[in-house]
């Protein structure tokens, strides 16, 4: 199930993990890990130029739960472009996974993956967050998931 996890960034005090990774060698992930990641990576496709070299792979990824091509090839577009823009500590693996660290970081200026897919969620919607349950994008299990964990508050 989708979790909280707190971060010492004072931006982003707490973002929203997963239960387990989600990608290449991961075909059986929970649905709610699945549209999470889904729906961060559909948001960063919406309002890309053509030109744009995540644009085109991100458009095409649907909130569909199951973890397929149009996902996996994303992930591996997004890892890649990470390691190009700020070199060797981001892995390309096509492995989105679970943040284990406070920082959001696995290793010096690092992220992880799922940490910068809640930052792409929060500001493609800086007004609902986060409440992106009230986005009419969100599919309902994940924005269900979303309703379950704010409603048991936000204390660590």
């Amino acid at each position: 199930m989708v979790q909280l996890a707190y971060s010492d960034y004072y931006e982003q005090p707490f973002f929203f993990n997963l239960s387990g990774p989600v990608g290449k060698g991961y075909p059986n992930a929970r649905t709610d890990d699945v549209l999470l990641v889904q729906y961060a990576i559909g948001l960063m496709g919406t309002g890309k130029r053509s030109d744009d070299p995540l644009g085109p792979s991100f458009a095409k990824v649907k909130a569909t739960g199951t973890t397929d091509d149009a996902l996996l090839a994303a992930i591996m577009e997004l890892q890649s472009y990470r390691r190009r823009k700020f070199g060797p500590p981001h892995e390309v693996d096509g492995i989105v996974s679970v943040a284990r660290t406070r920082s959001g970081a696995y290793v010096k200026d690092a992220a992880y993956n799922i940490y910068t897919l809640n930052l792409a969620v929060k500001y493609a919607n800086p007004t609902l967050w986060p409440r992106f349950d009230k986005d009419p994008r969100c599919p309902a299990v994940l924005g269900q998931a979303i309703r379950d964990l704010l409603a048991r508050g936000l204390a660590p």
